[in-house]
């Protein structure tokens, strides 16, 4: 096998890890804390959004009333159905830099790094949640970037 095909079977593992993660915090995970409370930017996106058809999906439920300590998932179904979304680009990125070529690994590397930060951007204005949970993806993607990055 050669390097640079061991370099994406290690990046498979990382995506593979990556994907399980996403898919728990955004799915699963309940916590007693949000990010969100006086946040005005987050307020304005959900203003902003709410004039879409999709306005339920847009929002994270943080003006919920639950009772103080009670752990609840805090990411909204549109944040949930984007995190398979999400797992299914990091687990296909691995089959698109086995198949490309060198001249456009450097283009898929711009692309990748492109989705991580629109992605963050759009999901930290809409829920801080979703930045804060996206923080150890953001390392790992770094890592990857940096030194395995075929």
């Amino acid at each position: 096998m050669q390097p640079r095909q061991q370099k994406i079977l290690v990046i498979l593992c990382f995506s593979c890890v990556e994907t399980i993660y996403l898919i728990y915090m955004f799915v699963f995970f309940k916590s007693t804390i949000t990010y969100n409370d006086n946040n005005g930017f987050s307020e304005f996106m959900t203003k902003l959004l709410s004039n879409f058809s999709w306005t339920d999906h847009s929002h994270a439920p943080t003006g919920a009333k639950k009772k103080d300590g009670e752990a609840w998932n805090r990411i909204c179904p549109l944040g949930k159905g984007l995190s398979f979304v999400a797992g299914a680009y990091l687990l296909g990125r691995c089959w698109i830099l086995w198949k490309a070529g060198k001249a456009d690994l450097i283009e898929w590397r711009n692309i990748n790094l492109t989705i991580l930060l629109v992605g963050t951007l759009v999901g930290g204005a809409m829920n801080l949640n979703v930045a804060v949970y996206l923080i150890p993806v953001i390392l790992v993607e770094i890592f990857i970037m940096s030194f395995l990055w075929p």
